[in-house]
This record gives C-alpha cells, sequence and structure tokens, in this order.
C-alpha cells in the first residue's frame, strides 16, 4: 500500500497594509546564486524564485503543469499518485475540484509585473524558516514572539503593502520551485485563495525566498514579499 501525505498548504497567506512606493534595486551576483557575500540561495530557492516570476509574467504557462498534475488524480479519491523519486502520494482536501478552478483562474489572470530578489526580504524569510525548524507555530507569528512585520523590520523599511506565503512538505525530498509554485496557486482547503492572492498581487515588486528542513514536516519555506522595501 502506498503511503499517502498531506503536501499542500497548511497556512494562510498574509497580507500588511502599509505606507507607499519607493522603487529599488537590488543587484545579485553572477548567476542568482548569491545576493551579497553572507547570503547565499540554494537551488530549491532560487527554483521557486523564479518559477513565481514565470507564473506572473504568463499565468498561462501554468495550465498544462495543473492539468498534467490533475491526471494523477486516483479515482474516487482527492488523491493524486506519487510521482518517481517521492517517498508519498498526495493527499489533498478538496482534489480535482481545486485543480479545475485553479485552471480556470490561470485562463482569465493577466500578467502582472515580475519580483526582484531583496536581501532584507531574504534575511527575513530566513528568519523564520530558521525559527520554525523545531516546532511550528500558529499562523505567521513565530516561536521567538516576532511577527511578519517585525522580521521584516529588521532588515529594512518597510514602504507598501507587504505579505508572506508558506508552504510545509511532507516526504518530497526531489521538491522544486515548481511544486511549491502550484502547491500555492491551488492553495488546496484554502477558502480564500490567500496563497494565489500573494503570488499575483501586482502591488509586489520585490521577494525574499527561504526554505529550511522542519521537524514535523520534512521542509519549510517562507516567501515574502513588499511592494517596497529599502534594505538597512
Amino acid at each position: 500500500m502506498k503511503k499517502t501525505a498531506s503536501v499542500l498548504l497548511a497556512l494562510v497567506g498574509l497580507q500588511l497594509g502599509l505606507n507607499t512606493l519607493l522603487p529599488q534595486n537590488i543587484v545579485s551576483a553572477q548567476g542568482g546564486q548569491t545576493l551579497t557575500t553572507k547570503i547565499t540561495v540554494t537551488p530549491l530557492e532560487k527554483s521557486i524564485f523564479e518559477e513565481t516570476n514565470k507564473i506572473r509574467a504568463n499565468p498561462q504557462s501554468y495550465i498544462p503543469i495543473l492539468e498534467a498534475f490533475k491526471a494523477r488524480n486516483i479515482p474516487g479519491t482527492n488523491n493524486f499518485k506519487r510521482r518517481e523519486g517521492d517517498e508519498y502520494n498526495l493527499e489533498t482536501h478538496e482534489g480535482v475540484k481545486a485543480i479545475d478552478e485553479a485552471i480556470e483562474y490561470l485562463r482569465n489572470q493577466k500578467p502582472v509585473p515580475v519580483l526582484e530578489r531583496s536581501v532584507g526580504l531574504t534575511m527575513a524569510a530566513k528568519d523564520y524558516a530558521a525559527d520554525q525548524k523545531d516546532n511550528i507555530s500558529e499562523g505567521h507569528n513565530g516561536n521567538d514572539g516576532s511577527t511578519m512585520e517585525t522580521r521584516l523590520k529588521r532588515y529594512g523599511k518597510i514602504q507598501g503593502t507587504a505579505g508572506e506565503n508558506l508552504s510545509f512538505r511532507v516526504g518530497h525530498h526531489n521538491n522544486s520551485g515548481q511544486d511549491v509554485v502550484v502547491a500555492l496557486i491551488v492553495d488546496d482547503n484554502v477558502p480564500n485563495r490567500g496563497h494565489r492572492k500573494n503570488i499575483f498581487n501586482p502591488q509586489y515588486k520585490k521577494t525574499g525566498v527561504a526554505c529550511g528542513e522542519q521537524k514535523q514536516m520534512d521542509n519549510i519555506c517562507v516567501m515574502d514579499y513588499a511592494s517596497a522595501y529599502e534594505d538597512n
């Protein structure tokens, strides 16, 4: 018997309303791997950043990806067959219904500007990923008492709106950025589709991504967004 595990998003995306926009450019080193001498981006983090920009620039490009995901549905269930190399089948709450709804959404979604990588937002995301390593806290509040806003303010100034998506996944050691973005877009069992809204929020101009190990769920990825963010 195949194992099953819940792998889609566990928490509601968060959005914070703040002030006005101030554009800023963050220049990354060759290959997009290193932001500064002290921040290195892992392949998964780089992939999430690239796939997020791919779907923002061309929402319809993800329709075949979702259709392929749908084709793996186990008839009569809300579960999906595992891929080669995955340890578990995929267990969802809504099943095919949520995928169909996401596909229809993408058919009508207009492109939005791609995001720039931000050093400060990346640092804030890394802090939260590290905070959640041993124990998943409630919502977007850290075990250290931090909120998304206080974490972002550690490394810069928020001007405009800001948001955060969290992805907790089990048993998928070959996770890709595409896997994470698919989960955010389908947004299984999240009635307001808050993760999807964050992905396509046209106000967001900057992002930071961090992933790490998580004791209960294998791994966590944190994606912070802001319409404008000035590093300290």
